[in-house]
């Protein structure tokens, strides 16, 4: 999701699904474990999964997406998250449906909001198995120092923690990264909106949405969650667009 892509080491983790190729830097594992770092070993383990899982189904919205419109596409996940690469060749398989890369802004925005749609998806998947479980998920009203609405209640602890961070992740990290921040889903949304609409000053418009959003966020996350990481990535993200836009 951030910054580019890693370079290979002798310890990334490869595979495939399907025709996309997929492969895990040590610092996506690294990370992560740093992020559930105040659970137990098994809790810390479940954290791991969760994250794996929903995060490779993000970018496999994107890729699919892209192969979609007839790109060759293949993911990295790492530190910073995950990444849905295309390498702008013809996919020639049978997930391409026949069509040649015809990428253009609308296709551009479809393919940004596919990761986070997939992600939605998984969160309904989870939210069946809960009640095929005979558990239940219950809603709550949100707010802003409380953005989380979604209570889950299941016999098994374990089972209930891994529920609640698969919606959590699928959920609440889907919804901020539609906010209309670059390099966020909902950034390079908010720049084809922008750039459609006004061609010659699109990106520049795009530019300062991101570091009033950013700086907004970064305010919500220090002054009402008392989270700093939340404070200084988003006040990071606005830094970032703003030398962009002094660079440009």
């Amino acid at each position: 999701m951030l910054l580019g892509e890693p370079p290979a080491t002798p310890y990334d983790f490869r595979f495939h699904i399907g025709p996309i190729p997929i492969r895990v830097h040590p610092f996506f594992w690294l990370v992560t474990v740093l992020m559930g770092m105040n659970r137990d070993a098994l809790g810390i383990l479940t954290w791991m999964a969760a994250c794996f899982l929903s995060i490779l189904v993000h970018e496999l919205g994107h890729a699919v997406a892209m192969r979609y419109y007839g790109e060759s596409a293949r993911i990295v996940l790492y530190g910073m998250g995950g990444l849905a690469i295309s390498d702008g060749g013809y996919a020639r398989s049978s997930w391409d449906y026949g069509r040649r890369s015809r990428r253009g802004a609308w296709q551009q925005i479809l393919i940004s909001a596919a990761g986070p749609g997939a992600g939605f998806l998984l969160a309904i998947v989870v939210v069946a198995f809960v009640v095929a479980m005979q558990g239940r998920v219950a809603l709550t009203v949100p707010s802003i120092r409380s953005p989380i609405f979604w209570r889950v209640a299941l016999e098994n602890m374990r089972l209930e923690n891994l529920v609640w961070d698969l919606l959590f992740i699928n959920m609440a990290w889907g919804m901020v990264n539609l906010l209309p921040i670059l390099p966020l889903d909902g950034g390079q949304i908010s720049r084809q909106l922008l750039s459609m609409r006004d061609p010659s000053d699109g990106i520049r418009q795009a530019l300062i949405l991101s570091i009033v959003a950013g700086v907004c966020m970064s305010l919500v996350g220090f002054m009402l969650w008392h989270d700093n990481y939340v404070g200084f990535m988003f006040a990071w993200l606005a830094v970032m667009n703003y030398m962009t836009l002094q660079g440009s």
